[in-house]
């Protein structure tokens, strides 16, 4: 019978003959008696891949929903061949094992729950896993046999060995309720096949593997059903008396696609895994449990997968700054929800408080039968709008981070057209050295840019221009706004223009009137009028 997680996790079958020895390279916890962890330089100086298998027994089962108490079984999936492939504890004790007949599983349980293999749902839990999986190593392999690959060789120092590193790794993922086999070998294939056949076993070095996968069945190496009776027909169970086999009859029997197989486990050929590539963007999609339009309930949903967002960018080291969430609906298109931040962050919190606020305002008019979320990613983002010690400001410090988030919200309130920045232009024209930011956060880059090539920063400049000059009226020359006015500054030349079309020879002036209004006017020497540009408050 396999083991639990937590034995397996916990236990670490002994192979060598001697464990007192030192530099065996097998680790081992036996049930009796805790022994020592081995020193760290037993595996510090190997140079060569060490790889950590975690397989699954059960997943195209656990992926599936159903009450657990139940008996419960997945088909092979085969035409006219339809066999158990893997059942839950409440079947197995009733008798149903997996590569049983359908008719006689039914025959034991005739209650028995069957359910069509679901290799979609099946992957898409091994990529979630891979991410996770992320904080061991970042060197990763997915198995289509429904088994992950660590090589974490380079990680150990890091988890102290081994043994810890896969008791970390299992721990990890029972908590998310999976059963995981781990076990760990220099070769992907000694890793898996050691997993597969249920032996929580550490093996450091390549001397190691001829005695430590010698007792393994023929089963744990995954060939057909076929292939494994010929072997049994000629007196082979076990992958030592295989190996004991002549090669040139091995091969002439079953392929040399078989011998090579078994040189790679026994690292006596290379290996070329193909490597898991890590998204460049979270994508997470949540099947709900029954049609829904009910927008608490749809806030549950997107708080499911906002906790993924949260593991996902942990393990990144990254935040996110523009977020996708589609309420997809039965045969209509799926309803749409653009939240975009002012700046990259990663505080769950925060986003969440958006999507409560965008939720108010949006209308679902369908059914949703799923929800999903993608986000793009920003390496290198600390979490926005808290202290070194993970706590939200208060009092005016709250007031001063909490700018980005205020935009955010206005934004979610008002429409994004409706929140908007001022911004300036490299440019000496008044009228043409500002515009108009949709994305606020920019302006300041902007204007640090600006203020070399624009004009000098101590000039007198007014908040409030006119879209076009007024033009004013003179006497004796002067100009005349609500009475005649008094000069205070200026004049300064503004002469630009020439090579775009837009010419202008202007000098300007600070003046003021008997009403006390300052105002920045200008005399226009392409004309010699005088002209009211804008005024001061």
């Amino acid at each position: 019978m396999p083991r639990s997680a937590k034995q397996q996790s916990l236990l670490f079958e002994q192979v060598s003959s001697s464990p007192a020895q030192p530099d065996t390279g097998v680790i081992s916890t036996g049930r009796p008696e805790r022994q020592e962890r081995p020193e760290r330089h037993e595996f510090a100086g190997d140079s060569s891949r060490l790889w950590l298998c975690l397989f699954f027994q059960q997943l195209p089962l656990e992926v599936l929903s159903g009450r657990a108490d139940a008996p419960r079984a997945v088909l092979t999936g085969r035409p006219k061949q339809n066999r158990i492939l893997v059942c839950n504890p409440a079947a197995a004790h009733l008798g149903v094992h997996p590569g049983m007949a359908v008719n006689a599983a039914l025959a034991l349980a005739p209650g028995l729950n069957l359910h069509d293999r679901e290799p979609r749902l099946e992957q898409t839990c091994l990529r979630r896993l891979a991410n996770r999986a992320i904080r061991f190593t970042p060197v990763i392999s997915i198995a289509s046999c429904g088994a992950l690959l660590l090589e974490i060789r380079s990680s150990l120092k890091l988890f102290g060995g081994p043994q810890c590193l896969a008791e970390a790794a299992v721990s990890d993922i029972s908590a998310r309720g999976h059963r995981v086999t781990a076990a760990c070998a220099p070769t992907v294939l000694a890793a898996l096949w050691l997993a597969r056949s249920g032996r929580a076993i550490t093996l450091l070095h390549s001397h190691q593997l001829a005695k430590g996968l010698a007792s393994l069945p023929v089963s744990c190496l995954g060939w057909p059903e076929k292939t494994c009776r010929k072997l049994r027909r000629m007196g082979i169970g076990t992958l030592g008396e295989c190996i004991r086999l002549p090669r040139d009859g091995l091969a002439r029997r079953l392929g040399p696609q078989r011998l090579r197989e078994l040189d790679q486990g026994y690292g006596k050929q290379p290996e070329v895994p193909a490597l898991y590539r890590f998204p460049a963007y979270f994508n997470e999609l949540l099947d709900l449990p029954a049609e829904t339009a009910d927008r608490g309930l749809l806030l549950q949903a997107l708080q499911v997968l906002l906790q993924r967002l949260d593991t996902y960018l942990g393990r990144r080291q990254a935040g996110t700054r523009l977020l996708w969430v589609h309420f997809n609906h039965h045969k209509q298109v799926a309803t749409a929800l653009r939240v975009g931040l002012v700046a990259p962050c990663k505080d769950v919190e925060r986003i969440s408080g958006l999507f409560h606020i965008y939720m108010e305002s949006l209308e679902i008019n369908f059914q949703v039968v799923s929800v999903s979320l993608r986000a793009d990613v920003v390496p290198g983002c600390a979490v926005s709008g808290r202290d070194l010690l993970g706590q939200r400001p208060s009092g005016n410090d709250a007031q001063s981070s909490g700018s980005p988030e205020l935009l955010e919200r206005l934004r979610a309130r008002l429409g994004t057209e409706a929140v908007q920045g001022i911004g300036m232009v490299a440019g000496h024209r008044p009228e043409l050295a500002w515009r108009i930011e949709s994305e606020p956060e920019k302006v300041s880059a902007v204007n640090g840019v600006t203020g070399k090539a624009g004009p000098h920063p101590e000039a007198g400049r007014p908040l409030w221009l006119f879209g076009e000059p007024l033009r004013l009226a003179s006497v004796d020359g002067e100009p005349v706004y609500q009475g005649a006015l008094q000069f205070e500054s200026g004049p300064e030349r503004i002469e630009t223009g020439w090579w775009d079309g837009g010419e202008i020879r202007r000098d300007y002036y600070i003046a003021s009137n008997r009403h006390r209004m300052r105002l920045w006017v200008f005399r226009d020497h392409r004309d010699a009028g005088w002209y009211l540009h804008g005024l001061f408050g």
